[in-house]
């Protein structure tokens, strides 16, 4: 329960504060990498994981927003006789809606939520309705803008067909000129953004940390160079100090079906960098790496096994298992 909470408040605060959404993602991926499953609350219950419950508060706070900017009698009422106030309450609806829309996008970038997801919250603002509401039409284009280039160059999945579907529907709308001049400006952008590779000139700055801005007062600041839009962030850190000798450690049993997932993962988006990270999360012992590899080696990864030397190959790369192990595992 008291996780559950923290959950909601993380994706309030993701929100209320969307400058700063992509560093509540990389929370939630902490979380998840420290407390990937919980016991469960009723005995006999089933174990509740992390992964599920941020699976749950995305969908309550998705259902919970408006999904058009009308004022409500309340509304009315409350702010009656005060325009100005109506309008940024309005406002502030919006954003905080394409905010969602954002954190959505980020968690898929880390692989908390599935393509399927995406897939889905596309299809209902979007796909399924004959004529969307504009307010739809920005959301729509506020995800796929966030995750563009890494739903575009999914080789192995649904992105590139999802991307090519919603881009037909983009130009189909815009020429029914029923939208405003900025939501037809912000299609044509969107279809432009993609014919570019998914790079455009970098307008706004992202949120940095002390030393960055220290960092960059030292450089030329009349430089303006392009960003790539919707790349998959290259390493989620859950530990970023320096390595110290590791404690002795008690063997305790392991569950081999975790690493084993993390090469099949692997072999399906061939993400070097998450399945070192994802390893290293595992903290095992070389006893237990030993065990995961040989038990990898055994039960292979399904109509995919050219992929487990390169997994392995990733892992020394990584230094999070010894080139030993893989060495002696193999022979």
């Amino acid at each position: 329960a008291e996780l559950s909470q923290v959950i909601k408040l993380v994706f309030r605060k993701a929100l209320d504060e969307p400058h700063y959404c992509q560093t509540y993602a990389d929370m939630i991926v902490i979380l998840q990498q420290k407390y990937p499953e919980f016991p469960p609350e009723t005995e006999g219950g089933r174990p509740q994981t992390l992964v599920r419950l941020v699976l749950n508060t995305a969908q309550e706070e998705y259902e919970a927003l408006p999904k058009s900017i009308v004022p409500t009698e309340e509304q009315e009422e409350k702010f009656k006789g005060d325009k100005e106030g109506l309008d940024q309450e309005m406002g502030r609806q919006k954003k905080r809606l394409l905010a969602n829309m954002r954190f959505i996008g980020n968690l898929y970038l880390r692989r908390v939520l599935a393509h399927a997801i995406v897939g889905a919250v596309v299809n209902e603002l979007v796909l399924s309705k004959e004529t969307p509401e504009e307010l739809h039409v920005d959301c729509a284009l506020t995800l796929v803008k966030t995750i563009g280039h890494t739903l575009d160059n999914d080789e192995k999945g649904k992105g590139p067909a999802l991307v090519k579907t919603f881009l037909m529907r983009l130009r189909e709308l815009e020429q029914r000129k029923i939208y405003s001049s900025r939501c037809n400006f912000e299609i044509k952008n969107m279809v432009d953004l993609q014919r570019n590779g998914w790079t455009e000139k970098a307008k706004h700055e992202a949120a940095k940390t002390l030393k960055e801005v220290h960092r960059n007062s030292r450089q030329p600041t009349n430089t303006l160079g392009t960003v790539l839009v919707g790349a998959r962030p290259k390493l989620v850190l859950l530990n970023k100090t320096p390595k110290s000798p590791a404690p002795v450690q008690v063997e305790v049993e392991i569950d081999l079906k975790k690493p084993r997932n993390l090469v099949e993962y692997f072999a399906d988006d061939g993400d070097a960098a998450a399945l070192v990270e994802d390893w290293r999360a595992l903290k095992m012992t070389d006893a237990q790496a030993a065990l995961a590899v040989n038990d990898t080696i055994q039960r292979g990864v399904e109509g995919k096994a050219k992929k487990i030397p390169e997994a392995f190959k990733a892992l020394v790369d990584g230094d999070v298992v010894p080139l030993k192990i893989i060495q002696v595992e193999c022979k």
